[in-house]
């Protein structure tokens, strides 16, 4: 499923709870903004070391120490109310599910394990939760703090920002690259976990039927290849995680070195002023922060996405028996019912006709 496809399903929930969306984005806005304040707070000292006071310094301290304050309380709102916002979506979610479960027709729940039914509104719906509470706040902080970055550092040097933000290309392609496999990781690990779920169920409900026939020995070994594959499948996913990290955090390392070697060139040279080039610094360690937090999300990322999809594939399943359009209210009852040219059949059985009861 596509990802506009996914969140416009999951419109109707977010909007139930946008009061505390909206504050949330407030206050990761302003988080972002303060992000880029302490980088130029040095630049100014820096390029007027010669007009520097007291009253300055107090003034700056001040300011800070204000911003410190306000970033405080944004970051207790959105770690306290952000989440109570992802709890809330949950239990929308999950209370959604378990009424459509009601719906649905024995025949799916001959056909489908139940731990695999248990996952989905358990696991699944947890991890979705989570996604939709980090993804807002990640992309806002880090992405706004990005682009703040980028509008101030081509003020400072414009040479020197173009190299730090060719790279980018090479990290979106390599987060493309590398999402793509752990998202397929993760989809097979779910079902492999809901598998052992059904299995444990079928298990410990059966147990009396298991020591009655000695089968300990062979569920022993059923649940050993089952809890071996959800482990090399979990193994895979944590290779790419740490290829993805592996590229990003050398990719850093390689731009770090040459905006600290070409700045002293430049400063060398009498093309940057001191106070810009240590804001510079400064602000790559910031800007490249953000962008590792950007990437660093990708497993929440990907796992919330796998529990949605997994969640609406579920949703979208359709009863097999669905009440008649044309079907009347019965208003009115003598005591007696009577059956004509009523039949059934379970699925893949014959047909049942029922011809008077």
């Amino acid at each position: 499923m596509k990802l506009s496809y996914l969140m416009k399903r999951l419109l109707p929930y977010i909007k139930r709870h946008k009061g505390i969306l909206v504050l949330d984005i407030i206050c990761a806005v302003f988080l972002a903004v303060s992000n880029n304040v302490p980088p130029m707070a040095v630049r100014q000292i820096s390029n007027n070391a010669a007009a520097v006071s007291v009253e300055l310094l107090v003034q700056v301290m001040g300011i800070y120490l204000v911003m410190t304050v306000f970033t405080s309380i944004a970051s207790f709102y959105m770690n306290y109310m952000g989440n109570v916002f992802s709890v809330r979506v949950e239990t929308d979610m999950r209370q959604d599910l378990f009424v459509h479960l009601q719906e649905l027709s024995y025949s799916y729940y001959s056909e489908n394990p139940i731990g695999q039914i248990m996952s989905r509104l358990t696991n699944d719906l947890s991890d979705s939760s989570t996604f939709l509470h980090t993804v807002p706040q990640q992309l806002l902080i880090s992405g706004g703090t990005l682009i703040m970055s980028f509008c101030i550092l081509l003020r400072i040097n414009i040479p020197l920002t173009l190299m730090v933000f060719a790279t980018l290309p090479l990290i979106f392609t390599g987060t493309r690259y590398f999402n793509r496999r752990m998202r397929k990781t993760m989809k097979e690990q779910r079902v492999e976990l809901g598998k052992i779920n059904s299995q444990l169920e079928d298990t410990l409900a059966g147990i009396r039927v298991v020591k009655s026939f000695a089968n300990e020995g062979a569920e022993i070994d059923k649940f050993a290849v089952r809890n071996k594959n959800y482990m090399e499948i979990k193994s895979r996913t944590y290779f790419h995680l740490a290829g993805f990290q592996c590229f990003t955090g050398t990719l850093g390392g390689v731009v770090y070195l040459a905006v600290a070697v070409l700045g002293g060139i430049f400063l060398m040279n009498h093309k940057i002023q001191a106070g810009d080039y240590a804001a510079y610094i400064l602000y790559i360690s910031t800007l490249w922060t953000s962008i590792r937090t950007l990437v660093g999300f990708t497993e929440n990322f990907q796992s919330g996405m796998t529990g949605i999809e997994r969640f609406l594939e579920l949703m979208d399943t359709a009863p097999e028996l669905e009440s008649c359009r044309e079907a009347r209210i019965l208003e009115h009852c003598d005591g007696e019912i009577e059956f004509r040219e009523v039949s059934f059949r379970y699925n893949g059985a014959e047909q049942i006709s029922i011809i008077r009861l």
